[in-house]
């Protein structure tokens, strides 16, 4: 029996997003990019069995006895000087007295977000924070000021301004710089480039990083009324940090997947199994429209890793019902 429920308005779907993705990415840092589901469903039973069923529900801290059998690529020891600058305030914050030397905590089997407090976000997350408030701000200023102009909300060298910031200050917690972030970094270091300028910092060479979905949401929320003018943004803000149309293309379909369950009209059927069916047949539509080398073609991913079908791929990762 299908169970009905208040059609909430579009206003409050845009809020539910922006409040989801804070606590998604909450609930997902004792987990992150567990790739070895064997590991990751024995590590939940073991340490994070909120409900007995083997389900994690509730916030937790990665566990100091879980081996994360797939973070060796993350933390090679050849990566801890060039990037010291990144983390280290982060790392003494939470182990400068416990006698730990750097050693100690970067290595294989470390936990992604091991210097996270309980209810932290991880970078991603963070950095989406960063780019809601320049859009926010921005909008702002132009009420003020009495012409509104959406086109010229964002701009690379306005987000670079705080990205650089968030880095450097830092406005984060965390221990884990993901590749791009790196890659970043270290082309600025290299070059002296003067980071305000656009041309000077566009990444090449980014082809094969993740397209970084969780920053650009807020770009997806803010233009959901106008989306090839979402689409232009996010081209934009992409393109800057990827040399990578792949990247571009992985974030669009996530825009028009975004674009298609907030617009959800529920006329037939206003209920969450209604939902439910609506939701699987628009992330399906997004899942086949990924690019087969795309890094995000989470088909090809999967398939490798563990033999399984396309059907079965998509039932093991998006299964909404």
């Amino acid at each position: 029996m299908s169970k009905s429920f208040a059609v909430p308005s579009v206003r409050e779907r845009i809020t539910g997003a922006l409040f989801g993705q804070l606590i998604g990415d909450c609930l997902g840092v004792p987990v992150h990019w567990y790739y070895t589901t064997a590991t990751l469903h024995e590590h939940i039973a073991q340490f994070y069995n909120d409900d007995g069923k083997g389900r994690l529900t509730n916030f937790h801290l990665p566990h100091p006895d879980a081996v994360h059998p797939d973070s060796y690529n993350a933390f090679k020891p050849e990566l801890i000087e060039d990037f010291k600058p990144l983390f280290m305030s982060n790392f003494n914050r939470k182990f400068a007295n416990s006698g730990k030397k750097i050693e100690d905590v970067w290595k294989a089997g470390t936990q992604y977000h091991c210097t996270l407090d309980l209810g932290e976000n991880t970078i991603g997350t963070m950095l989406s924070c960063e780019l809601r408030d320049l859009l926010t701000e921005e909008f702002t200023k132009q009420q003020e000021q009495e012409q509104i102009d959406k086109s010229s909300l964002y701009t690379t060298e306005k987000f670079v301004n705080k990205y650089l910031k968030f880095f450097t200050t830092p406005l984060h917690h965390d221990f884990y710089i993901g590749a791009l972030h790196r890659n970043f970094f270290k082309q600025v270091w290299k070059n002296g480039a003067n980071p305000n300028i656009k041309e000077q910092v566009t990444m090449k060479g980014n082809s094969s990083c993740n397209a970084d979905i969780a920053v650009v949401i807020p770009i997806m929320l803010f233009y959901f009324a106008d989306l090839d003018k979402c689409k232009q943004v996010i081209r934009e803000r992409v393109k800057h940090f990827y040399d990578s149309e792949n990247a571009v293309n992985t974030n669009c379909v996530f825009a028009e997947l975004f674009h298609d369950l907030l617009s959800w009209n529920c006329d037939s059927d206003a209920s969450w199994e209604g939902y439910a069916k609506h939701a699987r047949g628009a992330i399906e539509k997004a899942f086949n429209a990924l690019k087969p080398d795309s890094w995000m073609d989470i088909k090809h991913m999967a398939a490798k890793n563990y033999g399984k079908t396309d059907a079965e791929i998509f039932d093991l990762y998006f299964s909404v019902s």
